[in-house]
């Protein structure tokens, strides 16, 4: 890798770290009861717990050199990143062949901020009801034994292009950018969580008025400047996550640039357009959803779409989870974290499909065949049980050993 894409990769690196810090500020300036303090503490705590786990048995549990039956590697064969720096002048530096590859340091360092990013949403959804230490235990529970394995599956395990699943079908599960990893990931333990701790005593319901059956948070001034704030904070965050998913400077990086910003504004006209179209008014938070629909959908399949495949694509998704997000409101809950379930998991769902259909010379209306949309189906089926199950044993496990949250009426009474 030469001095370019060195360049490259730190400054995607550096945006992509931004997407924390602007998810933190998006989710709690749309709770207007939430403590700040508190908020501000799990999630900071929580990225050092991420960061340093990721460093010291992480990274070798999630793209080690070994493989134990295509699910994870050996956490011990580069425990504390053994192999992969060494001191040359008397300067520690990385390994320069590894530079070629995701291996390498920066590679080791744009994971660790999908790590973040991964642990900031589900944080987030949950709220401030949680116990601290419940919390904790749980974060390094699931980063060890969820995210790592799926990491391991989607980059070296039976999803990559060595793996069981591509001499099963003839072709690899493609993932332009971490979709698998880090929002369907997320967003599936957010709602395994809620289901299995009764949401209805795990958050109280957010301020909503309805009309024309949508329904809608009202929020302060201040909140929607923080919004709108966060907004572009995401925006250039997700600009970094799919430049660096390229690891190179060069015009594929730069298509999935456009390609992001494509994908964003359709899904923000498809989703505020229905909601136009049934409620007569729109909010800022309709629109930020109908955002973060678009970048989410981009991180799965922005390098393999025609701009036309993203303008259709990043509208249908606008409008899907828009339906979605009003569905699961009159149904379960108006809390905030089913509203990231109804966005992230089937924006990254549809993503992984696209590639399926439109992936050049392999896509089902490119050509193909089934052969990739079929891979994109194993992928996507075994990922969402991977998770869930495993997600659900951990949340049982954690309620059973330090009860996870603390009850309303409790939390009414301390304040």
């Amino acid at each position: 890798m030469n001095t370019l894409n060195v360049s490259w990769l730190l400054l995607s690196i550096c945006l992509a770290f931004l997407t924390t810090f602007a998810t933190i500020l998006f989710y709690i300036s749309s709770r207007e009861d939430y403590k700040l303090h508190k908020m501000i503490s799990l999630c900071l705590v929580s990225m050092g717990t991420a960061s340093i786990i990721w460093v010291l048995w992480g990274w070798s549990l999630a793209s080690g050199p070994s493989d134990i039956f295509g699910i994870i590697s050996n956490p011990l064969e580069e425990f504390l990143l053994n192999g992969k720096v060494f001191s040359a002048d008397n300067i520690y530096t990385s390994v320069p062949a590894s530079f070629q590859t995701v291996g390498g340091v920066l590679g080791i360092t744009f994971q660790m901020v999908l790590l973040m990013l991964s642990i900031i949403i589900v944080v987030c959804c949950l709220g401030d009801r949680q116990k601290f230490s419940s919390w904790i235990f749980f974060c390094a529970l699931w980063i060890t034994f969820v995210f790592c394995p799926i990491t391991h599956i989607v980059n070296s395990g039976l999803l990559s292009s060595d793996g069981a699943v591509t001499h099963l079908v003839g072709t690899a599960f493609y993932d332009f950018a971490g979709a698998s990893k880090v929002q369907l990931t997320a967003s599936a333990t957010v709602a395994v969580i809620l289901i299995l701790l009764r949401r209805k005593d795990f958050a109280k319901n957010d301020i909503l008025k309805t009309d024309s059956g949508i329904m809608h948070k009202i929020i302060s001034p201040k909140d929607q400047l923080c919004a709108l704030v966060s907004i572009f904070g995401l925006i250039i965050g997700y600009f970094g996550i799919n430049m660096g998913a390229t690891l190179n400077a060069d015009s594929n990086a730069g298509y999935g640039l456009i390609i992001t910003i494509i994908m964003a504004f359709s899904s923000m006209i498809g989703y505020v357009g229905i909601q136009q179209f049934l409620l007569k008014e729109i909010s800022i938070l309709s629109i930020a959803h109908g955002i973060l629909a678009g970048l989410v959908l981009s991180t799965a399949c922005a390098g393999v779409v025609s701009p036309t495949q993203a303008l259709l694509m990043g509208f249908i998704t606008g409008v899907i989870c828009n339906y979605i997000v009003r569905i699961i409101r009159k149904k379960l809950s108006h809390t905030v974290g089913w509203d990231v379930v109804s966005i992230h998991f089937p924006a990254s769902v549809l993503g992984l499909l696209a590639v399926g259909f439109f992936q050049p010379e392999k896509g089902l209306f490119a050509g193909g065949g089934v052969n990739q949309l079929l891979a994109q189906l194993i992928g996507l089926s075994f990922i969402i049980i991977f998770v869930c199950v495993l997600s659900a044993l951990l949340s049982l496990f954690v309620d059973f050993i330090l009860g996870w949250h603390e009850r309303w009426a409790h939390r009414e009474n301390r304040i």
